[in-house]
This record gives C-alpha cells, sequence and structure tokens, in this order.
C-alpha cells in the first residue's frame, strides 16, 4: 500500500503551492475561478493531459472524485471534509469542472485541490474507479498496469518491506 509521500511522486495535483515563492503553479488544471460569493468554483483542466493507460485526464475525472468522496463519508480520506463541503461537482464539458459548494468557502481549491505542505487530495480516473466499491477498491495490480496515474512514474515493485518506482517511458 502507498503512503500518501509516495503517491506524491505518482499522482499529481490539480495546482501546486509554492510557500517560497508565495505562489501558486497550475499543474493539471489551467485556472480556476469562483463565483462572487464563493459558492461556486469553476475548473479548467489542461488539455493534453493524459493517465498513464492513455485515457485522457477531464474534468469528469475532477466531478467524479468529488462527488465519489462526498457520498462515501466518513470512511475515505477527506471525505468528511468534501462532504462538509460540496453539494455536487458537474463536468461542463471535457474541460470544465464546476464545484457547487454547501456555503461559502474562498479557500476551498486551495486546502483540497492544491498541493501545499504535502497535502493534496488526488484526483482519480473515473473510467477505473466508476464501477468499483471506492471503500474496498485499491487501484493496485500492477499486471493491469495499476495504479493509474497522471505523473511521470509508475509502480515498479511493491512489497511489504520496500516500494520502488521507475520513471515511466512515455
Amino acid at each position: 500500500h502507498i503512503s500518501a509521500h509516495g503517491a506524491q511522486v505518482i499522482f499529481e495535483p490539480l495546482y501546486f503551492y509554492n510557500y517560497l515563492q508565495d505562489q501558486e503553479i497550475p499543474w493539471l488544471a489551467e485556472s480556476y475561478q469562483y463565483n462572487k460569493d464563493f459558492t461556486e468554483l469553476t475548473i479548467k483542466i489542461r488539455p493534453d493531459t493524459a493517465w498513464s493507460d492513455g485515457q485522457p485526464f477531464t474534468a469528469r475525472d475532477v466531478a467524479y472524485t468529488l462527488n465519489m468522496l462526498r457520498d462515501n463519508a466518513p470512511e475515505l480520506r477527506y471525505a468528511t471534509e468534501i462532504q462538509k463541503w460540496v453539494k455536487k461537482a458537474d463536468a461542463v464539458d471535457e474541460l470544465t469542472a464546476k464545484v457547487y459548494l454547501t456555503s461559502p468557502n474562498p479557500r476551498f481549491f486551495f486546502n483540497y485541490l492544491t498541493s501545499h505542505q504535502d497535502i493534496c487530495l488526488w484526483i482519480l480516473p473515473e473510467h477505473i474507479w466508476k464501477d468499483e466499491d471506492p471503500k474496498s477498491f485499491s487501484n493496485y495490480d500492477m499486471a493491469k498496469g495499476w495504479p493509474v496515474v497522471t505523473g511521470p512514474y509508475k509502480l515498479a515493485i511493491s512489497t511489504k518491506d520496500q516500494t520502488i518506482f521507475d520513471l515511466r517511458p512515455d
């Protein structure tokens, strides 16, 4: 099982935050914007981003992840917080996700969708997870190339004693 720290070499966030320069760095997303009262958040996904199995990374993945967590609280990591804050998330189109918040929260994107101080909610591939029970599914089957991720590394060896990642050839 991969720890949160190990996941950082294979999963990527929508944004990174650089504390040294007080700078947000777009990564899997190009931009985000709130409505006037901070109850709706629109996220633009970077085009031509793909999962390690070649499937496109889209707004559907963002919406799926947030809705799945909301619907599975409190058992999953971040699920209780997402249930508290997310009324629903939709994919407006392939590259636009819209998040409807339960109440104003101008820090939602930073707190949950931006990697900062080793904290981040990882977006999951809807095409892999949608037919699985998220409370028991591990996204782990090395013969199938799982975990399916967006990062530059893949899981090469995983035992109870060690986890080794290797650069993806693509």
